[in-house]
């Protein structure tokens, strides 16, 4: 019963070394320390509320940077875009709506509809947009001037920090992009492999990670088994090369590409068809180059379309 109620709670068991939590407390202590100094020395200077030194929100935004670095919510354009965002919709709910309720649950809910819609989902930009909305006289003072300070001054700076804080630790540099750049796994082709890839092999490679992943057993499980659902399905090397069409290797990690074909031209007695193609994702991104059609097809496993920012199999 314990375990089931542990399971409803969300409570699972840490993947992070004690080394990990204490730096995730360390960074977010001096972040914390070094952006109230800023926002108190600038806001002085610019004759600005006192209570609006510091965007409170923040504190929020610095757990999930120095506690979750490599996190999708956590990455610059969320903690900017999602901050910036949510400060507009609330300063505009703030002046046109005159019920505090009204505009407070107008600004929040707009906060995360925007933030869905321009892709910069971060949970505390929906606390930036009820400061506008509830932050006292400072904030209503300020007017559309609270976006750029405390919001994007705010902001900014915590990228900065998060940037700089976590770069003497090699296993959060951030953004995560950096990590993955200078970070590299040691690859197992297919023909090494002595056994089938388990669940607890993802475990363990969570573990190794020594980072905080926002994701429960249960969605790894889920997600674990979708994967091989997948991956059984037939692949059939495409049989016709179509022009504008983008087309995938089916690899795994560093090896996996994507090519856009911009050109093709029909085989002869002579000559065999040639490809001109782009690659659009992966390593080497913007490269064009030529081969022949049945290498071509010999590479492309299947062709793919991208929805919603990720490339997925067609048919």
């Amino acid at each position: 019963m314990f375990t089931e109620l542990k399971h409803y709670m969300g409570l699972g068991r840490g993947t992070t070394s004690a080394k990990e939590k204490a730096v995730a407390g360390a960074t977010g202590m001096v972040a914390i320390g070094l952006i109230y100094f800023a926002g108190l020395s600038f806001g002085q200077n610019a004759y600005i509320f006192a209570d609006c030194f510091v965007l409170i929100p923040i504190a929020a935004t610095a757990v999930l940077l120095f506690s979750v670095p490599h996190g999708a919510l956590s990455q610059p354009w969320p903690v900017i875009g999602g901050n910036v965002v949510s400060a507009l919709v609330g300063v505009v709910c703030s002046n046109y709506i005159h019920s505090p309720l009204l505009a407070a649950s107008m600004a929040v809910g707009g906060a995360i509809f925007f933030m869905n819609y321009f892709k910069c989902i971060h949970p505390p930009g929906g606390a930036t947009a009820l400061t506008a909305v509830l932050g006292g006289d400072g904030v209503k003072h300020l007017g559309y001037l609270f976006i750029l300070f405390p919001v994007l001054f705010s902001a900014v700076i915590m990228v900065l920090l998060a940037i700089i804080l976590n770069y003497p630790f090699k296993w959060r540099l951030y953004p995560v992009h950096l990590f993955h750049l200078t970070h590299t796994v040691q690859r197992v082709e297919p023909s090494q492999r002595k056994s089938e890839i388990t669940l607890e092999d993802f475990i363990a490679a969570v573990n190794q990670h020594d980072s905080y992943i926002d994701i429960t057993e249960e969605s790894w499980v889920e997600l674990f088994e979708l994967a091989k659902l997948n991956a059984e399905k037939e692949v059939i090397h495409p049989k016709e090369i179509k022009v504008n069409a983008f087309y995938s290797n089916g690899q795994l990690g560093k090896d996996w590409s994507v090519r856009e074909v911009l050109h093709r031209t029909k085989a002869t007695a002579k000559h065999a068809g040639q490809v001109t193609f782009q690659r659009v994702a992966g390593t080497t991104i913007g490269n064009i180059e030529t081969c022949n059609v049945e290498e071509f097809r010999a590479w492309a496993k299947f062709q793919v379309v991208k929805k919603d920012s990720f490339w997925q199999k067609c048919g």
